[in-house]
């Protein structure tokens, strides 16, 4: 073909060029993703099934298991890394069936052979000079490592302050780092692209779901079967109501973000339906921390982005509050106003709680700046009150600070910061989905907030934050392209999204 007189040459196609840009190859046609999402939804589903019936039915198989189930991870992750952080967050509801250690050593078990695999990928993967520069989660995954490094130290600090074993210590180390690693996991999942986020998200809420609805059925045919449902609090495969309410509290806010935001009608339904059995768990575990910590996690998402809504729904609280509240609910606040004597008219539950506070500054003050170590509180409890506060001080800020000291609570008020303002910077982002993880995720961090003051959810149950810090990984990753785009220009505010 001619120009002229003078030919028109064309460059040489580079192997496997079809004609589309990068980017637009690697996301493909819509219907090629979507079948690509259902094919992998089911090879998931068939997956995981297929190893909980095994281990449900066939008792003797179960140890033969352990090794498979790591190596399952490792295999989905080879595919593509949000399928082996899906297969890992959906599986952990079923690694009771599965024995919790190998070789009699308690670390070593499916979660963390799980874990390593896919940390080990994270590690591994290689990356292209533009991502090593994308630095947005830089500060969150800087900040979990020095708080974690920190944590070890305080191994040490306890062997020798409190004659606390370093074994005890470092099972109890390696059980927190479980519980936040996946938010390294969520992180390296944000970076293969949108769809893979909009797959982990959706993992997130399906695993949210299942263990909510598990643990309504076995409720609700314990109550049938007669007695107290008072006396009968749902715990579900947690098997401590507390901890179980605060799973609770941690989830609603993305099943409300998702039922009342610009999602296709199926989506909102399924929220809407989501954020039902969630209130309905939440009612039937009496966990009197986490019902306020729902609330606030309600007002802050309210406060965020759905100020009608939490208008609307404080004016029937306050009016209608009485009768629409569930009598076992309002008989269980009641219950913490009726005390023995000696309890300054409160339940044993809160007034214990409330002399762990008491005691709180004097234990910090006998090791003010490096604290005495992880897993001393006890011991270090014991030599200020005796026998009555050697236990469990009830409260992850009271443990955070007579365990690590000013030097811990910096550290850990400093990682909390940066996860607030990466979720405050998401709100912002161009991304529907970005958007919706920002203002959830904030609203689940009001809530944990509110949780800690009543709870220790990094020890007292692995189950009760893998999601959430699944969520922040996400949420952090997808905040990297949002800033460095914000660098180039300003962006005009009819391209955020409105929900």
């Amino acid at each position: 073909m001619r120009h002229g007189s003078t030919p028109l040459r064309l460059a040489p196609r580079r192997p496997g060029w079809t004609g589309r840009p990068d980017s637009a190859r690697a996301a493909g046609p819509p219907d090629d993703a979507r079948r690509s999402d259902r094919s992998e939804a089911l090879l998931l589903a068939g997956a995981i099934l297929a190893l909980a019936l095994i281990a449900r039915f066939v008792p003797a198989a179960r140890p033969l298991l352990v090794v498979p189930v790591g190596l399952a991870a490792f295999v989905f992750g080879r595919r593509s890394f949000h399928l082996g952080a899906a297969f890992y967050l959906l599986m952990l509801p079923f690694l009771d069936l599965l024995p919790r250690q190998i070789f009699g050593i308690p670390t070593l078990n499916s979660r963390n052979l799980m874990l390593l695999s896919l940390l080990a990928l994270v590690i591994f993967r290689p990356r292209s000079r533009s991502e090593a520069h994308a630095s947005g989660a830089g500060a969150v995954l800087a900040l979990t490592i020095a708080v974690f490094a920190w944590m070890l130290i305080g191994v040490v600090i306890a062997y020798y302050r409190h004659s606390v074993p370093i074994g005890q210590s470092l099972d109890l180390w390696i059980n927190m780092a479980a519980v936040v690693a996946p938010l390294f996991l969520g992180a390296a999942a944000a970076r293969e692209g949108e769809r893979s986020r909009r797959f982990l998200s959706g993992t997130l809420l399906v695993a949210a779901a299942l263990v909510s609805v598990w643990a309504l059925s076995g409720h609700l045919a314990k109550v049938a079967g007669g007695g107290d449902p008072i006396r009968m609090r749902s715990a579900g495969i947690f098997g401590q109501p507390n901890s179980f309410g605060a799973f609770l509290a941690l989830a609603l806010p993305g099943f409300l973000v998702l039922a009342a935001g610009s999602f296709p009608p199926l989506a909102r339904l399924l929220g809407a339906g989501g954020a039902l059995v969630v209130l309905t768990c939440l009612a039937n575990a009496l966990s009197r921390g986490s019902i306020v910590a729902a609330a606030a996690g309600f007002a802050a998402l309210g406060l965020l982005r759905h100020r009608l809504l939490l208008v609307g729904v404080t004016v029937v609280a306050v009016l209608g509050g009485p009768l629409l509240l569930p009598s076992i609910v309002a008989e269980r606040f009641n219950e913490t106003f009726v005390g023995q004597e000696g309890t300054e008219g409160l339940d044993s539950s809160a007034f214990t709680r409330l002399e762990m506070y008491r005691a709180a500054p004097e234990v910090f003050r006998a090791a003010p700046i490096t604290g005495h170590g992880l897993g001393a509180y006890p011991s270090a409890a014991y030599r200020v009150g005796g026998q009555r506060l050697a236990r469990s001080p009830h409260s992850w800020y009271i443990q955070v600070m007579a365990e690590f000291g000013a030097i811990g609570v910096l550290l850990f008020g400093a990682w909390t910061l940066a996860i607030v303002a990466a979720l405050w910077r998401q709100r912002a982002s161009p991304s529907r989905l970005g958007a919706a993880l920002g203002n959830a995720l904030l609203a689940s961090t009001v809530a944990l907030a509110v949780v800690c003051f009543f709870q220790k959810p990094f020890v007292d149950n692995e189950l009760i934050l893998p999601l959430y810090f699944a969520g922040v990984g996400l949420a952090v990753g997808v905040s990297v392209p949002a800033q460095r785009g914000a660098s180039a220009g300003p962006r005009s505010l009819a391209a955020i999204p409105k929900e």
